[in-house]
């Protein structure tokens, strides 16, 4: 988590809404995010994987999908994750 910690404080006393010039930028709004989860729920520690926070927003984003009605029957997670990796790629096309 040392390598989240250092890319999210980049974000620190940068513009807000935070200004995308591309995927690096991208990536530095999330590392942003995913460290306040991380210390929000104790995994920002010595030791502790980034891909295990990673998997737990994951999850918790599950449940507040479901539960605020984002996500249903008809529109699942998983389209979403899908409609997100449409995007990923199409961004590192830009480059």
């Amino acid at each position: 988590m040392d390598v989240i910690e250092e890319i999210a404080a980049t974000a620190a006393g940068t513009e807000r809404p935070a200004l995308i010039w591309g995927n690096t930028d991208r990536a530095t709004v999330a590392a942003e995010a995913l460290w306040v989860f991380a210390r929000r729920t104790g995994l920002d520690g010595k030791g502790e994987e980034a891909y295990t926070a990673v998997q737990d927003l994951i999850a918790s984003l599950m449940h507040l999908c479901e539960q605020e009605g984002i996500t249903d029957e008809n529109v699942t997670f998983a389209s979403l994750v899908s409609s997100a990796e449409m995007h990923y790629q199409a961004e590192l096309d830009e480059c």
